[in-house]
This record gives C-alpha cells, sequence and structure tokens, in this order.
C-alpha cells in the first residue's frame, strides 16, 4: 500500500520499495528529533517520507524543510562525500490547502532565480497532497479517499481494500489498537514533557521574585542557562 501511495503522489510509476518504517524516529543528538509517520526507501535508493497531517498546524512550509535536513542528517555517513546524499521526497498529505493555491498536488523544489529559475539540482523535493480539494478525475478523487470513514465510500480499489482490511480482520484492527496505543503515549508524553516545561518556568520565576540570582536558579534546578532563557522567553511570549 505504502508503494501505491508513493507511486502516485511522486509520480515515479517504475519504483519499487524495498524498505519501509512506520512510525519511524529521527533523533538529533542536541536539538529536535522527529517522529515520521512513514520513512521507505526505494531500489535506486531514494528516501520517501510521509506525513498526513489531518490539522493545518504542522503542515507548515517550514516543518516539510526541517523534515528534509533530518532525513539528509540521518542518511549521510560520517566522513562521506555530499554528492552521495539519496534524493529525498517529504510527501505532506493534508486535510486543507495549506498553500492556498487551490490545486490537488504541488511540487517544491529549489530554483536559481537568476538562471530563469533552472533547477538547483539537489535532489531534494517536497510534495503537498491535498485531500478536501476539487480536482476531477483520478488523482483529485484518490485524495478525497482519504478523508472517507469507511471502505464503501472510497473509490480507489487499492485504498479501499486497505481500509477493508484494517477494519473488518482481526490482524488489521490488532495492528489499528498498536498504532493507536503509540499515538496515546506520545500524546500522553507530550502533555508531560509540556507540563514539567510549566512547572519548571513557575519555579524560575518564583525563584527570581524571591531574589534569587540567575547563578544559584541553575544550581539549584540543574537547568542550562539556554533553558533558562528559554523559559524566561516563553513567559515573555
Amino acid at each position: 500500500m505504502a508503494e501505491y501511495i508513493v507511486r502516485t503522489l511522486s509520480g515515479v510509476s517504475d519504483l519499487t520499495l524495498i524498505s519501509v518504517h512506520a512510525r519511524h524516529d529521527i533523533h538529533s543528538v542536541k536539538n529536535r528529533s522527529i517522529c515520521c509517520d512513514l520513512v521507505a526507501k526505494d531500489s535506486s535508493g531514494k528516501i520517501y517520507n510521509i506525513e498526513i497531517q489531518r490539522r493545518r498546524k504542522g503542515a507548515e512550509p517550514e516543518r516539510a524543510r526541517f523534515h528534509s535536513a533530518m532525513l539528509d542528517s540521518s542518511t549521510l555517513e560520517k566522513n562521506a562525500d555530499f554528492v552521495d546524499l539519496p534524493e529525498t521526497y517529504v510527501i505532506f498529505i493534508t486535510e486543507k490547502d495549506t498553500l492556498h493555491g487551490g490545486k490537488a498536488l504541488y511540487h517544491i523544489d529549489r530554483t536559481v532565480r537568476e538562471m530563469d529559475h533552472a533547477p538547483f539540482g539537489d535532489r531534494a523535493h517536497i510534495i503537498y497532497a491535498v485531500m478536501n480539494n476539487t480536482t476531477p478525475g483520478p488523482l483529485g478523487q484518490f485524495l478525497r479517499d482519504f478523508l472517507a470513514d469507511e471502505a464503501a465510500r472510497i473509490a480507489d480499489p487499492a485504498l479501499a481494500e486497505c481500509m477493508n482490511y484494517f477494519k473488518t480482520t482481526e490482524k488489521g484492527e490488532n495492528q489499528v489498537c498498536e498504532i493507536m496505543e503509540r499515538l496515546i503515549e506520545r500524546e500522553n508524553e507530550i502533555v508531560r514533557k509540556n507540563t514539567q516545561w510549566e512547572t519548571q518556568r513557575e519555579n524560575v520565576l518564583r525563584m527570581l521574585n524571591n531574589g534569587r540570582n540567575k547563578e544559584q536558579i541553575l544550581v539549584d534546578l540543574g537547568i542550562t542557562d539556554e533553558e533558562f532563557s528559554a523559559l524566561l522567553a516563553d513567559k515573555a511570549g
């Protein structure tokens, strides 16, 4: 199914996926990490990251840029040549038209402005696919099918078969349960971290109001200078 989606949205009709990873984590040692909905690799070495975003928040161009950068950082071996970077596709399937162009599909590639927008050739591609679109034809219907809540309402046979599998077979239902459990765990972790951050921010403000200086607060709370500044900036925002 992943192969079918990638073929349809990327336009690469002859690709063959050799690996597919759902809920794939890409970690950064120091900065923000990401959890990808799906990362796949085809037989020619191209990497595909598919993200399904039902909300407008989380589908910003900056997030697509970050996903593209994280794919690069996770695939280039130490001391490897930069030309060894694989070709990458970050595909965001969004419910709303985030780019407001009235299209079902958007292909974003870097170009050179001073050369009549000739391709830059970095082989990094971003694609936005809009579920809630009015484009006629098979592609528009294929994307609208993602909004259906039951297989009988899906026009595309492959998508219908996939939904039917997940909703009507024991194995499929078990997989859905596992996915939901991971999503719930992820949301709980976000809530927990937000609560800890709020508590830490209140501690910093309370200690400042009580006359403690920054150096004392860093030691007492076990936080870094960067974290201290971020906590105060968060409050100011």
